[in-house]
């Protein structure tokens, strides 16, 4: 599950933060002032007047943290940027940029550091002649239709996009855009047109990180959302699927290493020299590229319909028995169990 956080031409979440990623300082001059809390109820609006130092910042569902008008937002914790450069236009297309962050840990507590997703804001309908914020969201029925002149091999500048360098991260990455429409921009309700397409792109640096990354299947709690409930607006459970339109490209830089925790589905995977994937103490990593089983060697660039996956080696049970009465000695009887982790 996730939690709503920004949108992506269509919805990120970074579920690692305790804070939005959009939530911080605006600029300001003169002595920078410091609390000891910032506490954001739900429904409520607090503004960032001026650069402003916080030990704890906390923010309740459906409540927000802006700049006044004219001023952009950045957080940093104890000096690192977190959730990256967001950019915006028209208040609906707003997407992480290329950067970096460095020396932090990030351990988020639903499990999720980064989850892609289509705008599933209905956005604001006209009743009697007034704009009221009375739209309904219906969640999307079948399987979603695959764009022959989307990429998802190579980025795109509207692509999700994020760099973490000198960093440890635990957790999962899921991209679960549908796609199937025409237009390059934002999608969903929110953002006017479905989008063709839209890749997760993401790049290690000197990073550890352990988890899924994987295209997804989306799915709400409720398949009618409206604002009576518009809460449950973000929420979705992911299911791993092979990529479709939601290209997921992952690249591992200078002896940075993937801990690969469940199935994982890629477009693309650039191993370095140096970088590793490899899977949790007594499990074995493999993977198929567009079927067939591929070896996964530092210095290769792979690409097509990608899946990696964990395993644990069968296990063997030594199981003593005492001889019948006419025999001597005891006899060892082994017991092979395979398992098999999803």
């Amino acid at each position: 599950m996730t939690r709503r956080s920004i949108i992506v031409a269509g919805t990120t979440t970074m579920g690692a933060l305790l804070c939005r990623p959009a939530i911080a300082g605006a600029a300001a001059t003169g002595r920078t002032p410091e609390t000891d809390e910032i506490s954001v109820g739900s429904g409520q609006t607090y503004v960032v007047r001026r650069t402003t130092r916080a030990r704890l910042v906390t923010i309740a569902k459906g409540g927000t943290i802006i700049a006044p008008e004219g001023h952009s937002l950045t957080m940093t914790i104890d000096g690192v940027e977190t959730g990256g450069v967001l950019t915006e236009a028209g208040g609906s297309d707003t997407r992480i940029a290329p950067g970096t962050y460095r020396g932090a840990r990030l351990d988020p507590k639903n499990g999720i550091i980064l989850q892609v997703m289509e705008n599933d804001d209905p956005g604001p309908v006209m009743i009697d002649g007034k704009v009221v914020n009375e739209g309904v969201y219906h969640e999307p029925t079948g399987d979603p239709t695959k764009v022959d002149s989307f990429d998802v091999i190579e980025a795109h500048g509207t692509d999700a996009v994020a760099i973490f360098t000198d960093i440890a991260l635990k957790g999962d990455f899921y991209s679960g855009i549908r796609g199937g429409g025409r237009s390059s921009g934002p999608g969903g309700p929110g953002g006017g047109g479905q989008i063709a397409g839209l890749n997760l792109v993401l790049t290690f640096d000197r990073a550890k990180v352990e988890g899924v990354i994987s295209a997804t299947r989306t799915k709400h709690h409720l398949d009618t959302i409206s604002s009576a409930n518009y809460l449950q607006l973000g929420e979705v459970v992911n299911t791993v699927s092979p990529v479709v339109n939601n290209g997921v490209i992952v690249q591992l830089n200078n002896g940075s290493t993937w801990t690969v925790t469940g199935t994982s589905y890629l477009s693309k995977l650039v191993v370095a020299q140096g970088a590793r994937v490899v899977a949790p103490n007594g499990r074995t990593v493999s993977m198929t590229v567009d079927g067939n089983a591929t070896a996964i060697t530092p210095g290769h660039t792979y690409t097509g319909v990608i899946a990696i996956k964990v395993t644990q080696p069968p296990s063997c049970e030594l199981v003593a028995v005492s001889s019948p009465p006419s025999a001597t000695g005891v006899h060892i009887l082994a017991r092979y169990t395979p398992h098999v982790f999803r």
